[in-house]
């Protein structure tokens, strides 16, 4: 339950440091606004993204969070499908032009820019 000191929370687990201090990214600040997620096959990047985007969707309202979810694999992201923080549809690059979505985005950003 998102709690109303809770609501508009960025921040997520990301990993653990060195001395085992649990490390967490914030979306709000600029040099976190950008992920790469990288491993071998099998290694739970899915299951990381899932994780980190599950911790987001209950810390938040639909108000406070808005995703475009994009997912080649077809699987990664189907029990997100429904979310109110979804912005639109789960996008599938075999099904819908990706790079009219990330249009859409771009035309979304620079009103809220002008705004």
């Amino acid at each position: 339950m998102v709690t109303p000191e809770r609501r508009g929370v960025s921040r997520f687990p990301v990993g653990v440091a060195v001395d085992g201090s649990l490390r967490f990214a914030d979306l709000a600040e600029p040099q976190d606004a950008h992920f790469l997620v990288a491993g071998t096959t099998g290694s739970g990047k899915s299951e990381w993204l899932r994780a980190a985007l599950a911790s987001l969707i209950a810390a938040n309202t639909a108000e406070t969070l808005r995703l475009v979810l994009i997912d080649p694999k077809r699987t990664a992201f189907a029990a997100f499908a429904g979310s109110r923080a979804l912005w639109r549809d789960i996008v599938y690059p075999s099904d819908e032009d990706v790079t009219a979505v990330f249009a859409a985005l771009i035309n979304e950003m620079e009103t809220r820019y002008r705004a």
